[in-house]
Parts: structure tokens; sequence; C-alpha cells
């Protein structure tokens, strides 16, 4: 991939993420609520991806910059899908929005530490949900 692909690439994700961003202030949430955490971690973490993708490039690591913009393709997925989730479901919503731990509280007391807990909640969340 040339430069200018991947560098556009990045541009291109990172407008993408400005329309995500837009969306926080939809629901409403106190600042210790589970929507906090889950859409400000998943928004915040692909933006450090993506200004990370830049970096590697710019530094001559082609192999860490894709992983970076694949990083921060899939937290931009999980922001999307969390959305949907919250649109679709207005338990969840109401739950995520004014709890700490959300609908699935066994779920967001796990080790919040986890590489992949934010993309694992949604897509547990989703599963549950549609199951329901």
């Amino acid at each position: 991939m040339e430069e200018t692909t991947l560098i556009a690439q990045v541009e291109k994700s990172k407008q993408e993420l400005a329309a995500l961003y837009e969306r926080l202030g939809d629901f409403p949430g106190n600042g210790r609520s589970h929507y906090i955490h889950m859409s400000e971690n998943l928004a915040t973490g692909a933006a450090a991806a993506l200004d990370t993708s830049k970096i590697c490039w710019l530094l001559g690591k082609p192999d860490d910059a894709h992983s970076f913009l694949t990083m921060a393709e899939k937290s931009k997925d999980a922001l999307r899908a969390y959305f949907r989730l919250l649109d679709s479901f207005p338990e969840y919503r109401e739950a995520e929005v004014t709890s700490d731990d959300g609908l699935f509280p066994e779920l967001s007391r796990m080790d919040r530490c986890g590489k992949d807990y934010h993309k694992f909640y949604v897509e547990e969340s989703e599963r549950r949900l549609r199951k329901g």
C-alpha cells in the first residue's frame, strides 16, 4: 500500500470517527454511567489507534501501521454497534445511561483491563438482547 493510500484511509477513518463523536451527547448519562465508560473508551481508543497508525507509517513500520488501523476500525465498528443497541432496545439504553454497570452487570464486572473488553461487552450484549 502506498503512503498516500494508508494516510488517506486514516484521514477518512478520522472523519467517520468525528461523526460518531457527535453521537456521544445523544444519550444523557451521569459521569459514572456505563454508557460514558463504554462510549468514551471505544471512541478514544479508535482515535489513539488512528494516530498511532499514522506515526508507525511515518517511522517506516507499515505492518504496525496496518495493525493499528485495523484496531481502530474494530473499535469504530463496536461503537456503531453499541449505538445501534442503544437505539433499538430502550431497556438497554436506560440501564446503560443510568447505572455504573449497565444492563449486564456480570459482564461489566469482568476485568475491564482486558484487551478487548469493550468489544466483547458490545458483542455479548447484542447476543443476549437479540436472543431475549
